[in-house]
């Protein structure tokens, strides 16, 4: 448009074929960071768990099999039991690993929640995003490909001067600059919320 022998424009390509797609139920359960905090809350419950089987007798049983001047044939048995002495220093490493569970788990809910609530508003704005690309692609682009048409043509018969050719051209390349705009935002948030979905 501006002396070139050839014409040149932006070029409108069909790239959500690899978007988003939402199924009737999306689960959040593969999220890599609730995996994170799920995995947080099973170690701490863990810890828990071990630190409070330090209350129970520990039983022990051994066998052997003896030798003693190169004359064998010497069995032997043993059995133990051995019981916790200090009870009120464990209850206290067990209170304090019960407490981190509790709050693992507490950190869990809550970062669920945040993330849940994140994907809705996402989501919501993924489907205004697609409604919009959907009007572009229908509605937008071929009317701005069509003022293309007419201006081009129109200049060429002489109907418009060249500075009207010129706003006529800007305001349809705008049009299609806002929509490659659009399609970024709505890629973007497709490639979060695959991320969010574990996709």
């Amino acid at each position: 448009y501006l002396m070139y022998s050839g014409k040149f424009d932006i070029a409108v390509s069909d790239t959500e074929k690899e978007a988003f797609k939402k199924t009737v139920v999306d689960s959040l359960h593969s999220n890599p960071v609730l995996d994170y905090y799920s995995a947080s809350t099973g170690v701490a419950k863990s810890e828990w768990k071990t630190e409070q089987s330090g209350y129970l007798p520990k039983f022990d049983v051994g066998f052997k099999k003896q030798a003693i001047d190169g004359t064998s044939g010497f069995y032997g048995w043993e059995v133990g039991v051995s019981l916790p002495l200090s009870v009120f220093a464990k209850s206290g490493k067990v209170k304090a690993s019960k407490l981190n569970y509790q709050i693992a788990e507490q950190d869990f809910k809550q970062k669920e929640l945040e993330i849940n609530t994140l994907y809705n508003r996402m989501l919501i704005r993924y489907i205004t995003a697609r409604e919009l690309i959907d009007y572009y692609r229908n509605e937008a682009l071929p009317l701005v490909n069509e003022q293309i048409r007419a201006s081009d043509l129109a200049y060429r018969l002489g109907n418009i001067d060249y500075i009207q050719f010129i706003q006529n051209i800007e305001d349809a390349v705008n049009i299609k600059q806002e929509f490659l705009k659009q399609q970024n935002e709505y890629l973007k948030l497709s490639a979060q919320l695959k991320y969010m979905t574990g996709q």
